[in-house]
């Protein structure tokens, strides 16, 4: 069954969304909530910045996907 060209372009954003949502996503679990629980414990500030680094990487590729996706919209 063929889409017309609305429904096909609110597709794309829907998905581009999705990437741009677990991006968010990643930044909060790679970085805000290690910070958040060195904050909270007796051993003092320390967040393990290499994991953090790749969490952020990770968001990175997730907004160039949705970037990627959001180019597919038809005119």
């Amino acid at each position: 069954m063929a889409v017309g060209k609305g429904a096909f372009n609110e597709r794309v954003k829907l998905l581009a969304n999705l990437f741009q949502s677990i991006a968010t996503t990643s930044i909060g679990v790679g970085l805000l909530a290690p910070l958040a629980a060195s904050l909270y414990t007796s051993q003092g500030f320390s967040v393990p910045w290499s994991g953090a680094m790749l969490w952020m990487v990770w968001a990175g590729v997730l907004h160039g996907a949705a970037q990627l996706v959001l180019g597919r919209l038809r005119e």
